[in-house]
């Protein structure tokens, strides 16, 4: 039998004797394999910490909730007996620490405990909207996820080209939008106002499923498409281009394969690995973003079953809700990996600004600013703020009437003593509008400062010191990470009431962990520089290397985030209201607006369109002026001399 020539696959098969080189794997592969599994282990025994560190926040959250609980249950009437008894039911009169580990082993057990508000097991309670809040999620997510690859790949292909520009612009418009704006615009495109073919609610009958009436599913689904879809398409656009122009891609191109083939084996595969993850991350996103579709399309879902719960301090109830909000665990560099660029950070953290490779270069912040400044996208969007922030500034002095003043009957139509109608109240719906949006612009610039003054701090120091202290801090905001934003304030404003000082604290506290992400993703190249280990040879503080050296070379990135945080924060306030919850229930908010006066949208619209269009605006314009300075401090738009 003729041997097989040299370089076949023949020969290739060596083999395996029990002792001989064939069979021993290479020390530097075994070594390898050893590293990659031991990386595994510790990032599993992390992430079972972190839980463990949630199930004690969630915990002592709810624990935190002003009053006596049983009181609160019982009512006022109720004698010391029966007090005594529910204390006893309920473990309250038993430590802290017994409490903890009571409800720990119950659901570790599969127990959550008895609803006090509707007598009955929880998990029997919640089981029911646990799958249909499920089916939601999975529907939105069996569209999104091959739709958005479609979409970022296709406009890779077609960079510069007409569809690309036109699905970059549509998909950063929808990215800034807040989930309750686009639900409630399609209710008014599909349902009521423009055209009159799909419900605007979801009514699923007590023991029903959400598939038995598939038409009311369409609106939900698609608002949470919609929240999903431009985030990830973004990321596999950046992602493909940066495939496409590796040399691996040249190289199968030289070789003679065909375009078809480059794509299919060569590119696609390989950049959807950074776009699985952020499809990840936004799955679990969906968890926050489901409580206020769910709000508006009357889905019962989990999300509504955690509102009421929280309302009524139904402690069994909202812990289990909570606990199964958490989001999946955020990708950490590996320690045997250099930390990405400034840009590749606010790629992976911030996909509404992923809209090209990053190009690993620096550039200095007034740079940066002058840069952005001359691109369109930033002009557009900065007139926009400045329009929405002028008249939530300055329009209550130009307002015909008071906010309170009653002008009629409720829901008319516009007339001359009121130009736009007037609400569910018979209140002037223009002057309430000019009225309501200091409120959400004084909150969400003061929480975006508070989480960026500590985001900053923590992440200055973790990059910085490294080691013990690094984990320590990464997993303290791993924790705060682990709850889906809407959601922890939500908590805490049911815990101590919606005082303006509580929902900037809360909101500044989720962005906090994000912006210390960001911060120390993008200073870690900067710590191992040479200036930083001179100012340390002579004596300077270490609060002076941090802020005086190198948090000024960090600044770029910083200044993307700082316009994403004010978009999410001007979101997530404006949803809080949306829900009911705000710091004065008798005045105007453009958020509470929408809320108040979606029941009667379609006998008058004003009432929801005006405060609707004013937030949509306003993050949409903020959203712009981020993605202008991201694409100035990556030097895109300069060197292809492009806009």
């Amino acid at each position: 039998m003729a041997s097989a020539p040299s370089g076949s696959r023949s020969n290739a098969r060596l083999k395996a004797v029990p002792g001989g080189p064939a069979a021993q794997a290479p020390p530097g592969l075994a070594v390898g394999r050893s590293a990659i599994w031991g990386f595994i282990l510790r990032r599993l025994l992390l992430g079972a910490f972190v839980l463990f560190l949630v199930s004690i926040v969630i915990f002592v959250a709810t624990q935190a909730l002003p009053g006596d609980t049983a009181r609160a249950i019982l009512g006022r009437t109720a004698t010391p007996a029966s007090l005594a008894a529910l204390r006893e039911q309920l473990h309250l009169n038993r430590p802290l620490i017994v409490q903890y580990l009571l409800w720990a082993g119950g659901l570790l057990h599969g127990d959550a405990g008895q609803s006090m508000a509707a007598q009955e097991p929880v998990a029997k309670l919640i089981s029911d909207r646990v799958i249909n809040s499920a089916f939601l999620v999975l529907c939105a997510g069996v569209i999104s996820i091959p739709l958005s690859i479609l979409i970022g790949s296709y406009a890779a292909l077609r960079r510069d080209k007409a569809f690309d520009v036109a699905a970059s612009l549509s998909t950063l418009v929808f990215a800034a939008l807040p989930e309750f704006v686009v639900g409630v615009s399609l209710v008014v495109l599909f349902a009521t106002t423009v055209l009159h073919v799909l419900p605007a609610v979801s009514l699923i009958p007590p023991g029903g499923r959400p598939w038995e009436e598939p038409i009311g599913m369409i609106l939900p689904t698609l608002t949470l498409v919609l929240a999903v879809t431009p985030y990830v398409a973004r990321i596999m656009r950046a992602s493909m281009i940066e495939v496409l122009e590796s040399d691996y891609v040249e190289m199968a191109r030289l070789k003679g394969l065909s375009e078809r083939i480059v794509i299919q084996r060569h590119a696609l595969p390989n950049a959807l690995g950074p776009t699985f993850q952020v499809i990840a991350l936004n799955l679990a996103y969906l968890a926050g973003g489901v409580i206020v579709v769910e709000y508006i399309f009357n889905y019962a879902g989990i999300g509504g079953a955690l509102r009421d719960a929280v309302s009524n301090r139904d402690l069994p109830v909202h812990r289990r809700p909570l606990r199964r909000a958490q989001p999946a665990r955020r990708h950490r560099d590996h320690p045997r990996h250099p930390a990405p660029p400034d840009a590749t950070v606010m790629a992976v953290l911030n996909p509404l600004v992923a809209q090209e490779p990053p190009l690993v270069q620096s550039r200095r912040p007034t740079g940066v600013i002058l840069g952005a400044l001359g691109l369109g996208r930033t002009r557009i969007g900065l007139a926009l703020v400045i329009l929405v922030a002028g008249t939530a500034i300055f329009g209550p002095l130009f307002a015909p009437h008071g906010p309170a003043d009653f002008m009629g009957l409720p829901n008319q139509l516009p007339s001359g003593s009121a130009r736009f109608g007037t609400d569910h109240l018979g209140q002037d719906v223009w002057s309430r509008f000019l009225d309501g949006g200091r409120t959400i612009l004084v909150l969400a610039t003061a929480s975006t400062l508070l989480g960026l003054g500590l985001g900053i701090s923590v992440g200055l120091l973790a990059a910085y010191s490294r080691g013990l202290l690094d984990d320590v801090l990464m997993r303290a905001m791993d924790v705060i990470l682990a709850f889906p934003q809407i959601l922890l304030t939500l908590v805490a404003i049911s815990t101590l009431g919606p005082s303006g000082w509580l929902m900037v604290l809360a909101v500044g506290l989720t962005n906090m962990p994000r912006v210390a992400r960001v911060t120390r993703g993008a200073a870690q190249p900067i710590v191992e520089r040479d200036f930083v280990a001179a100012a340390e040879a002579i004596g300077v503080p270490r609060w002076r290397i941090l802020f005086g050296e190198i948090l000024p070379n960090v600044l770029s990135p910083l200044m993307v985030e700082s316009s994403l945080r004010l978009t999410y924060s001007i979101g997530v306030i404006a949803a809080i209201a949306f829900l009911g919850f705000t710091t004065n229930p008798n005045g105007a908010d453009w958020g509470l607006m929408i809320q108040e006066n979606f029941i009667a949208l379609v006998v008058q619209p004003w009432g929801v369109l005006l405060p609707m269009f004013a937030v949509a605006m306003l993050t949409m314009g903020t959203g712009m002026i981020g993605d202008g300075i991201a694409r100035a401090a990556a030097g895109i738009d300069r060197s292809r001399g492009t806009e």
